[in-house]
C-alpha cells in the first residue's frame, strides 16, 4: 500500500473543547472573514455534491445553517427557516443546511420534519463544521456576494430584512449566538431511535480535492446501530461494517471502483435485520453476496513488553497524527486504530492483544537508506521494511510483533448464483 493511501486513510481530526459564549471565544470564524472551502459527505437535497462550492455560488448571498438531530434548538428553528427558504425563492439566496449525522438518519428525520432547501452531510470528521471553528449548533453564517461572511448568528434572529440587506450588500450587524442558546457535542440530545431497519448506498462519487473522504464507522453517540460511510472505498466500508480487517477482505476486486456513501441503521434490538437488510442491498445493487467465515491467516499480535517505554504515553487527548516514509506521530489514538495503522506498514493483519486502554501518544522514528529518500525526493510512495518497523516498535514504544498464524474471522465477497 503506498504512504499516500496509508495517509489519506489513516489522518485523524482533532475534537474541539466545549462550545463556549462568543465568536472569539469559540474561535469560530467572523464577520469579514473569508470562509473556508464546503466539504460535504453526500448531498440529500440540492445539487450534486462537486457543484457546491465557492466558485459556482459566486454572486449569491449563501446562508449555511450548522445542525443537528440532537439539538433541540435546531429542531425549532426549522419553521423559521423553512419559511426564509419559501420567501427567498426565485431570488439569489441559497440556503444549505450542514448536518453531522449521518445521511440515513437524516433521510429518516426529514421524512416528519421537511426542510427547504439544500440538505448535506457534513464531510469526515465533521470536516466543514471544524473548518468554521465550531464546536455546537445551531449556528447560522451568512456569505455575501463579495464573498466575505456578513453574519455569524442564531437561525431564529435572521429575518427577511436582514437577507434583502445582504443582496444589497449592506452590514448585517446580527449578534453571535450565547451560550445558553447552544447545544455543546457533549449535551445534545439522544437521537431518536428509528422504528424500521435503513439501508442506502449510492455512488459512485468523484474523488474529492479535500482530505475529508474514506471514513467509515459505526457511531458511538447513539444507542442504535448506526454505520455510514463517507466517500469511502467499498473493500474498506465493507471491512468495517462486518467487523474484519481490511487485509481479509477476499474478492474485493469484483466491487465496483470508485468512492461511494453508505448508510445502515436499525432498532437497537434488529441487529440481524440490518445484517440482513445489507446483504439484500448488496445484493441489489451489486449483484454481489458477503459472507463472514472464520480462516486461518498469517497474522502479527502486538503484546506489551515494556511499560516504560519512551515513545509512548498515556493522552487524554483525542488528536491527530501524520504517517511518513521514516516514522509517524499520534498525538491521542486507541490502540485498535494503532493496529489498523500497522496493518498499512506491514501488508498483514495486526491483533491488538496489548490491553491498554484509552488513548495514547506514540513517536516512533526509523533509519530511511539513501534509495528511499532519493525515491522521496522524487515524490515516489514507499514503504519501510517490515523488520524496521517491528524493531523500532519494540525499542522506541515497548511493543512487540509477533508473526503467527490465528483462526481470525474473513469477509467474502462473491457473485450472486444465478
Amino acid at each position: 500500500m503506498s504512504i499516500v493511501r496509508i495517509i489519506l486513510l489513516l489522518l485523524l481530526a482533532s475534537i474541539g473543547e466545549e462550545l463556549v459564549g462568543s465568536a472569539e471565544q469559540t474561535k469560530c470564524l467572523q464577520v469579514g472573514d473569508v470562509p473556508p472551502p464546503l466539504e460535504f459527505g453526500e448531498v440529500l437535497q440540492g445539487p450534486d455534491v462537486s457543484r457546491i462550492n465557492w466558485d459556482e455560488l459566486t454572486n449569491r448571498v449563501v446562508v449555511l445553517e450548522f445542525w443537528t438531530i440532537g439539538c433541540a434548538p435546531c429542531r425549532q428553528a426549522i419553521p423559521h427557516w423553512n419559511s426564509l427558504v419559501e420567501h427567498f425563492t426565485g431570488k439569489s439566496v441559497v440556503f444549505i443546511s450542514i448536518s453531522s449525522d449521518s445521511a440515513v438518519l437524516i433521510r429518516n428525520f426529514l421524512q416528519k420534519n421537511p426542510i427547504n432547501g439544500w440538505v448535506t452531510v457534513d464531510g469526515k470528521f465533521d470536516a466543514t463544521l471544524t473548518a468554521y471553528g465550531l464546536t455546537g449548533w445551531p449556528f447560522t453564517f451568512v456569505i455575501g456576494r463579495s464573498g466575505r461572511i456578513l453574519a455569524v448568528t442564531h437561525p431564529a434572529l435572521l429575518e427577511t430584512n436582514h437577507l434583502e440587506d445582504a443582496l444589497l450588500g449592506r452590514p448585517l450587524n446580527l449578534p453571535v449566538p450565547k451560550l445558553s442558546d447552544m447545544v455543546s457535542r457533549e449535551s445534545r440530545d439522544v437521537i431518536p431511535e428509528p422504528t424500521n431497519v435503513l439501508v442506502n448506498f449510492s455512488g459512485p462519487l468523484p474523488k474529492p480535492t479535500h482530505r475529508g473522504w474514506n471514513f467509515k464507522g459505526w457511531s458511538r453517540s447513539t444507542s442504535f446501530p448506526d454505520f455510514h460511510a463517507k466517500l469511502a472505498y467499498l473493500p474498506d466500508a465493507f471491512a468495517e461494517f462486518f467487523h474484519v480487517s481490511p487485509k481479509l477482505v477476499y474478492g474485493s476486486d469484483l466491487l465496483p471502483k470508485g468512492l461511494y456513501n453508505i448508510s445502515a441503521i436499525a432498532p437497537s434490538n434488529q441487529i440481524n435485520g440490518l445484517n440482513r437488510e445489507f446483504a439484500a442491498q448488496l445484493e441489489k445493487v451489486f449483484q454481489l453476496s458477503a459472507h463472514v467465515e472464520p480462516r486461518a491467516e498469517e497474522v502479527y499480535v502486538l503484546t506489551v513488553i515494556s511499560t516504560n517505554a519512551p515513545g509512548r504515553k498515556f493522552t487524554d487527548v483525542i488528536g491527530g497524527g501524520s504517517i511518513d516514509v521514516d516514522g509517524f506521530k499520534f498525538k491521542g489514538m486507541e490502540m485498535s486504530a494503532f493496529s489498523r495503522a500497522l496493518e498499512g506498514y506491514l501488508d498483514r493483519t495486526v491483533l491488538n492483544e496489548s490491553g491498554l486502554q484509552g488513548r495514547w501518544e506514540m513517536d516512533v522514528t526509523w533509519p530511511v537508506s539513501n534509495w528511499k529518500l532519493k525515491l522521496r525526493e522524487l515524490g515516489l510512495s514507499v514503504s519501510p521494511d517490515p523488520e524496521v518497523v517491528i524493531k523500532a516498535l519494540r525499542e522506541q514504544l515497548g511493543f512487540e510483533l509477533l508473526h503467527t498464524k490465528r483462526t481470525v474471522p474473513v469477509l467474502k465477497i462473491v457473485p450472486v448464483a444465478e
